[in-house]
């Protein structure tokens, strides 16, 4: 349904806000429902807005205790929401602070949905860089232990493409080589 997304997340940090007080969390619903809205916003500059805001307000009010949940649950979300929008831009910066923070990896599929906007455009320049840092997304999904679909890491490695970037590449080759170890993964030819 179209709505609109700014008085959307106004009604979401007010209704939080009164949960606060009552001592409990706001339904992740409301978030759901907020970040559903991004799509209906008319400029790229209109998104970086509201997801810099939806970030702060996030952070702001899950960081401690148990509550810090809601924060490793919808950041990862945002992003991913984001990007399938096409606004790998404004992506970026939530997917280098969950990277950086060390987010425990609740939900692999959102890692790997990230990784499946990774692309390269046909006719880029060779000193061209990916818009999100796939590489790191990639490496810290096969070291928690989830199998990524081979079409992916294919995806990811092609993007990287003229392989400049010798550290990001390594990272990758390393992602696949320890795909190898997995006996029942499907890059195990082993088997």
């Amino acid at each position: 349904a179209d709505h609109d997304v700014a008085m959307s997340f106004e009604a979401t940090k007010y209704h939080a806000l009164k949960c606060n007080a009552e001592g409990r969390m706001a339904p992740l619903f409301l978030y759901h429902y907020m970040m559903s809205g991004l799509k209906n916003c008319f400029s790229q500059n209109e998104v970086e807005k509201l997801v810099l805001d939806i970030q702060e307000h996030i952070i702001e009010e899950y960081s401690d205790g148990k509550k810090a949940v809601y924060k490793y649950i919808l950041l990862p979300q945002l992003a991913q929401t984001v990007a399938r929008l096409k606004y790998n831009d404004c992506a970026r910066p939530l997917v280098e602070y969950f990277l950086d923070e060390k987010f425990p990896l609740l939900n692999p599929d959102i890692h790997e949905s990230l990784l499946k906007t990774a692309w390269r455009p046909p006719f880029a320049r060779e000193d061209w860089t990916p818009a999100l840092p796939y590489h790191k997304l990639l490496s810290e999904l096969v070291a928690c232990g989830h199998r990524p679909k081979p079409e992916v890491v294919t995806r990811v490695l092609h993007t990287y493409y003229p392989y400049r970037d010798l550290d990001a590449t390594t990272e990758i080759l390393s992602s696949i080589q320890q795909l190898h170890h997995y006996e029942d993964h499907p890059y195990n030819y082993s088997v």
